[in-house]
């Protein structure tokens, strides 16, 4: 009878696959490198757009400084007053599609360029009453987004008493920052696209990779006791080539250590088959009241079971010579190992032992081997 083992049951506990795993975790690295390095891209982006916008607000208040310091009213050959410098400066400034020119007198806004409602808006005025004083910056949100106001205060004392004003310069932040936004929108269409990319390139290369593996889980599910002569195709020199032909040579291992199992029992029943059979046909033809044939029956039957032990040690011997600890290797003197070889022979029967010759030396030998291979 021969019994079959079945290895091709289901895990219960099988969870994701490599495969998937291996996809997932290129597909998070991708869009966490691909989200990081647009998040650094745009705050790195939006402080560029805030120092040009700051840099270009401290153009036009250096501007205005030389112009308050070197201006000459033409008409008076005098230096400006304050509202002449500040309605001189913006006729003479054409600011950019984000800025609004203020000019700020005793109050309340003499001058804007270009035109915009938001100077006559009272939460404007509100905002800017503390910089058009002490100069400064401050923010305000609108319906067109936030904007930031920077002040150059200007004084001038006269006859009629002292002229305050300042020159306002208003950069509506949100339109530089639109366009960062709209960049960013196209930089995140894009990164989805090729992280989606590289999600379905990975999964096609983990899957090429890994069908090595799946048809060694395949082969793995159909090696049972009876057949261990399946193998795998082997093919390229990286590490599952290597893990393919290592699960080769075990099988041919295994299907040889079962070849060589089958072997020894067909010996064995061969061996065994013979003297079982002697004694049993002796015994069923044995006449028990003829002393002299029981008696013979008898030393047959004992030395056809001395030939079982001896058969049976033979054989046990042979199944052991494979093993790693069958052979205990150390260093031996051949001088006394023949002595002692000799002495044990010498009490298995009165026989007239001797031992013609000994060569001197020590050898690299299992003793116990040796004498039992040379007492056989």
């Amino acid at each position: 009878m021969t019994a079959t083992t079945d290895m091709t049951t289901t895990d219960p506990r099988r969870g994701l696959s490599v495969r998937t795993r291996i996809t997932a975790s290129v597909a998070l690295l991708v869009t966490l490198a691909l989200a990081g390095a647009g998040l650094i891209v745009y705050a790195v982006e939006l402080s560029r757009v805030d120092a040009a916008t700051t840099r270009e607000m401290e153009q036009e208040l250096d501007e205005f400084s030389r112009l308050r310091t070197e201006g000459i009213d033409p008409e008076t050959r005098a230096p400006y007053d304050v509202e002449g410098l500040l309605r001189t400066f913006l006729s003479r400034n054409v600011p950019d599609d984000d800025e609004l020119l203020v000019a700020w007198v005793d109050g309340r806004p003499r001058a804007h360029f270009p035109e915009d409602p938001l100077v006559e808006s009272p939460r404007f005025r509100s905002a800017v009453r503390d910089v058009v004083r002490d100069g400064g910056t401050t923010y305000l949100d609108t319906a067109d987004g936030e904007v930031r106001i920077t002040s150059q205060p200007v004084r001038q004392d006269n006859a009629q008493g002292t002229t305050e004003g300042a020159l306002l310069v208003v950069s509506y932040l949100d339109e530089d920052r639109a366009e960062l936004r709209s960049t960013m929108r196209t930089y995140t269409i894009v990164a989805a696209l090729l992280a989606l990319l590289v999600t379905v390139v990975a999964a096609w290369q983990s899957g090429r990779l890994l069908a090595p593996l799946t048809r060694l889980r395949q082969a793995t599910g159909a090696v049972n006791a009876s057949d261990l002569s399946a193998r795998l195709p082997e093919s390229g020199n990286d590490d599952i080539s290597a893990l393919t032909r290592n699960f080769n040579d075990m099988l041919a291992r295994l299907e040889q250590a079962f070849s060589d199992q089958r072997q020894f029992l067909d010996d064995a029943g061969h061996e065994l088959r013979t003297p079982l059979t002697i004694i049993g046909g002796h015994l069923e033809l044995l006449d028990e009241s003829d002393p002299a044939e029981v008696e013979q029956t008898r030393r047959l039957a004992l030395d056809e079971v001395d030939r079982m032990g001896r058969l049976v040690g033979d054989l046990i011997l042979l199944a052991k010579h494979d093993r790693p600890d069958f052979l205990t290797l150390e260093e031996v003197d051949v001088d006394t190992l023949t002595e002692d070889i000799l002495a044990k022979a010498s009490a298995l029967a009165d026989r007239d032992w001797h031992l013609d010759a000994a060569t001197p030396g020590t050898w690299r030998l299992d003793p116990q081997r040796v004498t039992q291979a040379m007492l056989q």
